[in-house]
C-alpha cells in the first residue's frame, strides 16, 4: 500500500473548514472547552464503581477539566482526547509529556529512520506488537493510518504537518516502510510520532468503531463511556511497548469548575485533578495530603486579531494593542504569579530553537499611543469589541485588559464570549486559551499548529499574501537539511511572526496539576492532560 498527497498546500479537499475544526478542537488550539458529541456509550449513568471489585493493580479516578468526545486520534485536538487517545495507541516516537520535553523515543519503530538517500528512507517495526484484539500490528496498518490522516474526505488538522514534506509512504513488507520525501529535513522522527496507529483490519469491520469502543495497542483499552460526564480505562494485557503502566482501571470523570475538581481531591473522590485554582497553590503545597506540581509549559492565552478589517488589519494597531496590555500585573493578580509573559513570542527561551526577536512587547503605553496616532488614530478613542473566553482565568483578565487598552486610546467593549458562534470568532479581537504543544512539543511544530493554514487564514482572517509569508518560513524550516539552516528558518519565521502578531500569546501558563498522596511515581506533564507513565497507588 502507499499514499502519494497533493502538491497544492490550500487545497480545498484538505484544508479544515472553521466549523469542522471548531466542532473537533475549539479553536484549534487543543484547549478549547467545547459540548461532546456521541463517541459511543455502554451506558447513560456515571458508573458506579463501588459494584466493582477492585483490579489487582488498583484504580485511579481523575477530575478533568475537559470532557472527552472523540476517540478517533486524526480528528480531535483537544487535551483530554488526546492524552487518553495516548493511552489507547502506540506512535512509531514517542514525545515525552514531562518537562523538558526533549525526549524523543522509538515505540513501535525499532530505530530511527534511516537514510537511503537525499529524500528517500527506510523504517522498521518491532514485531512483536498486536492491537487489542490480538491482531499484530504490520506496517499495512500505519500506511493505512497515514491514509487516514490525510483523507481529503475527512481532512484533518494535522495535514499540514504532512503535506509540505511527504510524498509517498509505502508498506515495503509486514515490518518495513519505505517513505519518500520533498525535501531532506531533520524532523522526520518528530513528525511520524504525531500518527497515533490505528488498525486497518478493525475500522473494516467496525466502520463505527471511534464512536463505540476504539481498538488500538496502546496500554489501556476504553471500558465504558458515559457522554458529557466520565469514561472509564482499563489495562490491556497485551501491551509490549516501552512504557510501564501499574493501574489496572482509570476513571475519568468531567468537572468543569477549578473549585469542584479541588473538592474532589479533599473529599477522596479524585486521586489527581488537572489545573487546580492558582490561588490555592500555596494551600496545597503546605498539605500533607496530596502533592502538587507547576511546571513550565506551553499553554497559553491568546489574543487573536481580526486582520481583515479595521482597526486590526493595521499591523501597527496590532502592535500597539500589545504594547499597552500590562501583563505583569495579569501574571501576579490573575495567575498569582504562575504564569509568565509571553513578551517575545509563543516559543519559550528555554527551547533550542527559540530566538530572541527585535521587537519585544514590554507594557509600554507611551509606544502604543504613538504607534496608535502613526497609524491615524491619534485623536477620538478607537472602538473596538473584545471578546474573551469564558473560562475563569480568562475573564479574571479582562478589566485589566480593558483598562490599559482605554489607557492608551482605545474604547474596548469587552465580554465572555463563545467562540462556537461566527459573530464571537469575527471579533475585533478574541481572547482564548490553548496548548499548541499536545501532539509535538518542538517549535517548528508549535508554529505551524499556530501560524499555519486555517488557524491564521480563518480565525485571525490574516490576508493570503501575509500568510503566505510566513508559511513559506515554516516551510523552508521543515526542509533544511541540516540543524544549522533549520534554526536560521525558524528565525526568520519568529522575527516575521513577532513583527506581523496575527495572532499574539499574552501568557504562558504553569502546568498544574494536584494528587493525593495515596498516589505514588506522578509527574506533573508539562502539556495538557494527564499522564499515567509509572503511576501506582
Amino acid at each position: 500500500m502507499s499514499n502519494s498527497l497533493p502538491t497544492n498546500r490550500l487545497d480545498a479537499r484538505t484544508e479544515v473548514s472553521r466549523r469542522a475544526l471548531l466542532r473537533t478542537a475549539g479553536i484549534g488550539l487543543g484547549a478549547v472547552v467545547l459540548p461532546p458529541y456521541l463517541a459511543g456509550c455502554t451506558s447513560q449513568n456515571e458508573p458506579d464503581q463501588n459494584d466493582r471489585t477492585p483490579p489487582t493493580g488498583g484504580a485511579v479516578s481523575i477530575g478533568q477539566s475537559e470532557v472527552n468526545t472523540s476517540f478517533d486520534p486524526a480528528q480531535t485536538a483537544r487535551g483530554a482526547d488526546v492524552a487518553v487517545n495516548k493511552h489507547i495507541y502506540q506512535s512509531l516516537y514517542r514525545h515525552s509529556p514531562f518537562p523538558p520535553q526533549t525526549d524523543l523515543t522509538p515505540d513501535l519503530a525499532i530505530d530511527f529512520p534511516e537514510q537511503v538517500d537525499e529524500t528517500t528512507y527506510r523504517l522498521r517495526l518491532r514485531d512483536d506488537v498486536s492491537f487489542h484484539d490480538g491482531r499484530p500490528l504490520t506496517a499495512d496498518d500505519v500506511v493505512f493510518t497515514f491514509d487516514h490522516y490525510m483523507n481529503p474526505d475527512q481532512p484533518s488538522f494535522l495535514t499540514r504537518f504532512f503535506e509540505p514534506l511527504f510524498t509517498r509512504l509505502t508498506a515495503t513488507g509486514p515490518g518495513e516502510l519505505e517513505i519518500i520525501l520533498k525535501a531532506p529535513t531533520t524532523l522526520l522522527a518528530h513528525r511520524l510520532g504525531v500518527l497515533q496507529i490505528i488498525s486497518q483490519a478493525a475500522v473494516a469491520d467496525t466502520p463505527d468503531i471511534f464512536e463505540t469502543r476504539p481498538l488500538g495497542s496502546g496500554p489501556y483499552e476504553v471500558s465504558e463511556v458515559v457522554p458529557g460526564e466520565a469514561l472509564t480505562i482499563v489495562k490491556s494485557s497485551g501491551y509490549s511497548g516501552a512504557g510501564t503502566y501499574h493501574l489496572d482501571q482509570v476513571n475519568y470523570t468531567y468537572a468543569a469548575d477549578a473549585a469542584a475538581r479541588l473538592a474532589g481531591l479533599y473529599s477522596d473522590r479524585f486521586d489527581i485533578i488537572e489545573l487546580p485554582p492558582e490561588s490555592a497553590f500555596n494551600e496545597l503545597s503546605t498539605s500533607e495530603a496530596v502533592g502538587i506540581d507547576a511546571v513550565p509549559s506551553n499553554f497559553s492565552t491568546f489574543i487573536f486579531f481580526n486582520n481583515s478589517q479595521p482597526p486590526f488589519d493595521d499591523v501597527r494597531v496590532r502592535q500597539a494593542a500589545l504594547y499597552a496590555i500590562d501583563r505583569d500585573a495579569i501574571s501576579e493578580t490573575c495567575f498569582f504569579g504562575l504564569a509568565e509573559p509571553a513578551w517575545d513570542g509563543v516559543i519559550r527561551p528555554e527551547d533550542p530553537d527559540y530566538a530572541q526577536p527585535d521587537l519585544i512587547y514590554r507594557h509600554d503605553p507611551d509606544q502604543a499611543r504613538a504607534l496608535l496616532s502613526e497609524a491615524g488614530f491619534g485623536g477620538e478613542p478607537v472602538p473596538i469589541d473584545v471578546h474573551g473566553m469564558a473560562l475563569e482565568f480568562v475573564t479574571a483578565q479582562l478589566p485589566i485588559i480593558q483598562e490599559n487598552l482605554r489607557d492608551v486610546g482605545f474604547e474596548p467593549q469587552i465580554r465572555p464570549a463563545d467562540p462556537r458562534s461566527p459573530a464571537d470568532v469575527g471579533a475585533d479581537a478574541f481572547i482564548l486559551v490553548g496548548g499548541p504543544d499536545i501532539f509535538a512539543p518542538d517549535a517548528e511544530f508549535i508554529l505551524r499548529w499556530l501560524y499555519y493554514g486555517v488557524i491564521p487564514r480563518q480565525f485571525a482572517f490574516l490576508d493570503d499574501a501575509t500568510a503566505t509569508r510566513i508559511e513559506d518560513a515554516l516551510d523552508e524550516a521543515y526542509q533544511a537539511p541540516n540543524d544549522g539552516l533549520r534554526r536560521e528558518s525558524l528565525e526568520n519565521a519568529q522575527r516575521l511572526i513577532q513583527e506581523l502578531v496575527p495572532l499574539a500569546p499574552l501568557h504562558r501558563k504553569m502546568s498544574i496539576t494536584a494528587w493525593s498522596n495515596r498516589v505514588t511515581g506522578f509527574q506533573a506533564p508539562a502539556t495538557t492532560g494527564i499522564y499515567l507513565d509509572g503511576v501506582s497507588i
